[in-house]
């Protein structure tokens, strides 16, 4: 029990997994919570804070001692238009990972998306691209970037057009390739936190394909391929 998280974005739908396997997981002695709102949950290994996202800079204290730091904010352009998109996919991930590098965390984790791209048509896709960019150009140790497909989850909001993917996803799955297929958050949020126990030094990129290929039980890096067998969770 030596390692501290720092999470960002733990009440979506990754974060909110994450976090709990986080609290189960032995290996970790704290979990820092930072964050607009509560995450509602009372555990002794929990530090919550509460931030404007615009200040970030004044909460440097927070990251002190932290070994990882996951990023699991972000929005979509419906909800808060283009330039809210760009604030919170952009200028507050990377606000985040400024800080803890700042603080010498080893490892961050962050979750950008399929089909991230600078030359995209999509600015979703280009936003992520950028924010990918601006990670990659930061003195981590390890960094993780992990590019989900859709994502399948309990939402606390309505989404029309996800939740009609979701339907053409499960009505056509058998003939998506594995790419692009959608992806369960629990299975994000569990490789996210069995790829940090590995401590690999370097820069990664995970496709959603590779994201799927985790066993509850056993994990191994190292033989991931294409033919892997996967278990979405």
């Amino acid at each position: 029990m030596n390692k501290i998280a720092i999470v960002a974005g733990a009440t979506g739908l990754v974060g909110s997994e994450l976090v709990k396997l986080l609290l189960q997981d032995d290996d970790y002695q704290q979990v820092k919570i930072i964050g607009r709102k509560s995450i509602g949950i009372d555990h002794a290994k929990i530090e919550e804070l509460l931030v404007d996202f615009d200040q970030l800079d004044n909460y440097q204290d927070f990251f002190v001692g932290a070994t990882e730091a996951f990023c699991c904010l972000g929005t979509t352009t419906k909800k808060m238009g283009k330039e809210g998109l760009t604030k919170v996919d952009f200028t507050y991930c990377h606000a985040f990972a400024q800080l803890a590098a700042k603080a010498n965390v080893a490892q961050f984790l962050i979750i950008s998306s399929i089909g991230a791209s600078a030359d995209s048509r999509y600015h979703y896709s280009r936003v992520k691209a950028r924010i990918e960019d601006a990670v990659k150009k930061l003195p981590f140790k390890s960094i993780h970037i992990l590019r989900p497909s859709l994502l399948v989850g309990n939402r606390n909001e309505v989404r029309i057009m996800e939740d009609l993917g979701r339907v053409f996803s499960a009505a056509f799955n058998s003939f998506i390739p594995a790419k692009y297929k959608s992806i369960k958050v629990k299975t994000v949020a569990v490789f996210m936190q069995k790829i940090a126990k590995k401590q690999l030094p370097g820069q990664f990129t995970y496709e959603s394909n590779q994201i799927r290929k985790i066993a509850v039980s056993k994990f191994d890096y190292e033989k991931f391929s294409e033919y892997t067998e996967y278990k979405d969770l």
